[in-house]
């Protein structure tokens, strides 16, 4: 929980600060961080060859990652595997209840710790202090 209010209060500050700086040196950025291994792969008329007699990619399911890499993939024949990503745990975790979890749920927690620091809680102590 305080964890959580470090954070708000950090974003606020920084919502704070936006208009003031000077932001677009990094918005015409492509990447903010530069990573020593990438590397950037342009297609050459060379890339070309291997599909230029190409007539129809053929597409499959419920096939082994051996079977594909061994008939296609090292043989540089383009496949589409349809059923490829039913057992990815991310189709279970990336959805819509995943995403209000982590960004939405956050901050109606923070406004409702707002609400009630800021106008229950200190009201009720201004009354306190008014009872004689």
């Amino acid at each position: 929980m305080l964890l959580f209010i470090i954070r708000t209060t950090i974003l606020l500050l920084f919502a704070k600060v936006l208009p003031y700086w000077d932001w677009t040196y990094i918005y015409e950025q492509d990447c903010l961080i530069e990573n020593p291994y990438y590397v950037d792969l342009t297609m050459t008329k060379e890339d070309c060859k291997v599909c230029k007699k190409l007539k129809k990619v053929e597409v499959f399911g419920n096939i082994s990652q051996e079977e594909i890499a061994q008939d296609f993939l090292f043989q540089d024949i383009p496949v589409v595997v349809d059923d490829a990503i039913d057992s990815w745990a991310a189709k279970e975790k990336f959805n819509v209840a995943g995403i209000l979890k982590v960004h939405v749920f956050p901050v109606i927690d923070f406004l409702l710790i707002f609400i009630y620091f800021f106008f229950i809680h200190r009201n009720s102590q201004i009354l306190n202090s008014l009872k004689l």
